[in-house]
């Protein structure tokens, strides 16, 4: 046996002359976020500045430029950050969400901790944080139903207050302030104020309220003075109530912040310094965008924006914009890859609401909005992607067809100067939702609501076929008021298309269509409805909201009301269209997007989270949500897969979740092993990988005497993991071991040293 004494020697040489880098660890995640509207910012000391957005959390470094961001995987509860503030005699932050929860942020350590007794309230539906002041051990909460108390050396909240004077219980409190004895807050009725000597102060008549229409958006106290942004102005809270600053404009005040002499107030078209005499300076610019703001010590203002993240106001009118490298938006309702592995996303599948759509490529995103398309409107999103050759096509709606080459020089198809038609009510409104390549590079695209011909075929020679309309009657050619929208291709190269009525919203289940490879010959054209009728493929709801072709060449499809999948593509043009076989752990779920990986199991997005059902569909394998995982949403709308890496991409309305499989493409030879990781400490959390298999390929752990240790079967992928144990269950002792990878048909094999050492 190797002696434990000469494991030192190995690992050293191991770890000078093994590859450098490894795959991503199976199982873990890692998610993309936009940074870019921000909700509110604040200033730790002179060395950073920290932004809440509703993608997350970022650390601006002011000395260097250097940007940190965190998402839920680097500790937050949730990414969508309503409330910010730095807590300087605790240095750390605290963070308010959208649900309701607070979070403190030690920057010393790094720690996050966080209290959710806000998120169990269940009196009012809405529970966003909006402001925190901090005064000793107390940390005042501005809620949307109130204002709450919490006891930082308790870690626990202590009261509620939800009624302030003669306003309606839960009225929302925009902020607080602590000042001259008085605790006042801002709401959206006006403002209130109370004694801090109260000794109930739940009770309504302790409060004195003064409504102000639009309500109070900010406090904040200047010397010995305390100022109200409205919209209709500053106001001036006395003694006797609230009076109008007078020569401040008469426009709607965002937000307030203040120096030992100035106060700074935010409106959509200036900011606006008070000095300590009463005397106005303006400083035109575009805020109209803008959220929060905050000074240092200096009087250097930042300005948390919706749409530019962070504004710094230098000297003069110069106006830093620092943006984070992210997404335009959180929504990915579209998520693809092309052949060069890079992930797109869209906000939308539709042009309304778009929000723009994305590139990562090497860990930097490209956004892209405002497309020229001649003759319509410009284009924010795409509805779909194939590659083709060093050309990736997007279809988008209402633009036609884009086509970015290598260098992303842009071409456009569509009404002008192509074949392509939009719709009835504007022929150069052309809306491609969904396209599709065959094995001989022919692009397949759905031509939705448009008059005639509702499908495409876009040639490698750039010629463009068009297909559905012929005349010959039922079974010959497109079903009549029916459109098409999604589009698969099947083993046969017949096109399985989920159709909808010329509504364009309410489903009608598929048509398949089967051009018998005569493209130029619509004679021997074949159509098929499948709905949800008896002896007409009996799908379990007629809306497909997905279309995929499995490793075994069946057709799974993903509905509104549970998953089903055809064994037998062929057996549709038979007499009678075969019932729809139905996935039983997922009947009445709502199933937005499907994706296959190389293992053949189904991955499904819904409303719930994700779902991950075996290659027969006979067992539902694994569940995501985000109470079990990473994942940033419960509302999966997208999933895409990507072979080579094994990453399954799940695009969601808070942004991008990935998480590293297993499910890699097999090698299509066996050569060298990659290990990892590798010396392997036992026992572990974590598994090690065995890397670089061909397809059903069996791996056995050999001791370094010869004896078998463990047969370790092939999942079908890339990869097989080993968990350090024997066949008896029982770790094994430190030492060397080797991976034996044999074939299938046993004519290939492998070998690949391990390092174990047992703690």
């Amino acid at each position: 046996m190797f002696a434990l004494s000469a494991l030192p020697c190995f690992i050293m040489l191991f770890l000078l002359f093994a590859p450098a880098l490894f795959a991503q660890r199976v199982g873990t995640w890692k998610n993309y976020t936009s940074f870019r509207n921000a909700s509110s910012v604040a200033v730790e000391a002179q060395r950073a500045v920290w932004v809440g957005t509703d993608g997350g959390l970022y650390r601006f470094n002011r000395e260097n430029g250097e940007i940190r961001t965190f998402t839920n995987i680097e500790g937050l509860f949730e990414t969508r950050i309503s409330a910010l503030t730095y807590d300087s005699g605790r240095n750390g932050l605290w963070i308010g969400y959208e649900s309701g929860a607070v979070s403190f942020f030690a920057l010393s350590d790094e720690r996050f901790s966080t209290f959710l007794e806000l998120t169990r309230v269940t009196q009012f539906a809405n529970r966003t944080i909006r402001k925190f002041f901090v005064r000793g051990d107390s940390l005042y909460v501005a809620t949307d139903f109130g204002l709450s108390l919490f006891v930082v050396s308790r870690r626990e909240f202590r009261e509620n207050y939800i009624r302030f004077g003669t306003f309606a219980s839960g009225t929302a409190v925009c902020d607080v302030l602590i000042a001259q004895g008085q605790l006042i807050v801002a709401t959206a009725l006006g403002l209130a104020r109370a004694s801090l000597r109260s000794t109930n102060l739940n009770a309504p008549t302790e409060w004195q309220s003064f409504a102000v229409s639009g309500g109070i958006n900010a406090l904040a106290i200047q010397g010995e003075e305390i100022f109200a942004a409205s919209a209709d102005g500053l106001l001036r809270l006395s003694r006797s109530g609230l009076e109008r600053e007078s020569g401040f404009p008469q426009k709607n005040v965002i937000a307030l912040a203040t120096t030992s002499n100035d106060l700074f107030a935010l409106a959509s078209d200036e900011l606006i310094v008070r000095r300590r005499d009463g005397s106005l300076v303006r400083r035109a610019g575009n805020f109209s965008q803008s959220r929060a703001l905050a000074s240092d010590a200096d009087g250097q203002i930042f300005i948390a924006d919706r749409r530019q993240s962070l504004l710094v106001l230098g000297a003069g009118t110069t106006v830093t914009v620092i943006t984070p490298n992210s997404p335009l938006s959180n929504s990915f309702e579209i998520v693809q890859i092309d052949a060069f592995g890079r992930v797109w996303g869209s906000s939308s599948l539709r042009n309304g609401g778009a929000q723009g759509f994305y590139r990562l490529e090497n860990g930097v995103w490209r956004n892209f909005e405002n497309l020229p398309s001649p003759g319509t409107a410009p284009v924010s999103q795409f509805s779909s992607l194939v590659s083709r050759g060093n050309t990736t096509i997007l279809g988008t709606w209402g633009g036609g067809l884009f086509e970015f080459d290598a260098r992303d020089s842009l071409r456009v198809l569509n009404r002008s100067n192509s074949p392509f038609v939009g719709i009835r009510q504007s022929e150069s409104f052309v809306v491609l939702p969904s396209l599709a390549i065959d094995q001989q590079g022919v692009v397949w695209i759905a031509n939705f609501l448009t008059a005639q011909n509702p499908i495409y075929a876009y040639l490698p020679n750039g010629n463009i076929l068009r297909f559905g309309t012929s005349g010959l009657g039922p079974g010959r050619e497109f079903p009549s008021n029916l459109t098409a929208l999604r589009l698969a291709i099947d083993g046969n190269n017949r096109k399985w298309i989920a159709v909808q009525s010329e509504d364009g919203v309410t489903g009608r289940g598929i048509v398949v269509f089967d051009d018998n490879g005569t493209l130029t010959d619509v004679r021997d054209d074949r159509y098929v409805l499948i709905d949800e009728r008896q002896n007409f493929g009996r799908l379990p709801h007629p809306k497909v909201n997905d279309i995929q072709l499995d490793n075994d060449g069946s057709i799974w499809l993903a509905t509104d009301r549970g998953a089903a999948y055809f064994f037998n593509p062929d057996a549709v043009f038979g007499l009678r269209i075969p019932n729809a076989s139905l996935v039983f752990d997922l009947r009445n779920e709502f199933l937005s997007s499907l994706a296959i990986d190389a293992l053949n199991r189904k991955w499904f997005g819904s409303q719930n989270g994700v779902w991950v059902v075996s290659a027969g569909g006979d067992s539902i394998l694994m569940r995501f949500t985000t109470e079990n995982s990473p994942l940033l949403s419960n509302n999966v709308r997208s999933i895409a897969y990507d072979r080579k890496t094994g990453k399954m991409y799940f695009g969601t309305d808070r942004g991008l979740s990935v998480l590293y499989t297993e499910a890699i493409e097999p090698q299509e030879t066996l050569s060298a092993l990659t290990i990892y990781p590798n010396p392997f400490r036992i026992p572990a959390s974590t598994r090690l990988v065995v890397d670089g298999l061909v397809r059903q390929a069996l791996v056995r752990i050999i001791s370094l005497s010869g004896t078998l240790v463990r047969e370790l079967p092939s999942s079908g992928g890339r990869l097989v993991e080993w968990d350090g144990k024997d066949r008896n269950g029982n770790y094994v002792s430190s030492g060397i071991y080797f991976a034996v990878a044999i074939s299938e048909d046993g004519r290939q094999s492998a070998i690949a040293k391990i390092a174990v050492i047992r703690r």
